[in-house]
């Protein structure tokens, strides 16, 4: 992680597009660059949009973009590390959205399991709850 963060912090955005899509910086991607820019947003978070943009979501959505950077200049996110651990919380949100079962929090695992073990369930019963509640 700390190696990812330093490289997007030494390199520029119109730099980072040409790496992730092998090609020079359309005029469109320019004018987008340009508009985070003029936000105030600095540049290593341009890159951790960039970099989600492309990679994780698959293209450059400027109203997504508009939306993340009036996001991050409101809550005040100006460093590489701060956009990406925003982008990890999204992701970890939206994988619990769309497969609720897979999280539980611990408490909730914990309760469920005593309640389990009041009710008598022997070693095999409860490894078999634990395990349906995460299908």
């Amino acid at each position: 992680m700390d190696q990812f963060i330093e490289y997007i912090e030494a390199i520029t955005p119109e730099e980072l597009i040409g790496e992730l899509t092998q090609n020079k910086p359309t005029k469109s991607d320019l004018d987008i660059i340009t508009g985070i820019r003029e936000q105030g947003v600095t540049d290593p978070v341009v890159n951790a949009i960039l970099h989600y943009m492309l990679l994780i979501n698959r293209n450059i959505s400027w109203p997504y973009i508009h939306k993340l950077t009036n996001y991050f200049v409101r809550q005040e996110i100006d460093t590489a590390r701060e956009a990406i651990k925003y982008f990890q919380k999204q992701h970890e949100q939206m994988k619990r959205q769309n497969n609720p079962k897979t999280h539980i929090d611990e408490s909730t695992l914990r309760a469920n399991i005593i309640q389990a073990i009041e009710k008598g369930y022997n070693n095999e019963q409860l490894g078999q709850y634990v395990r349906s509640l995460f299908e």
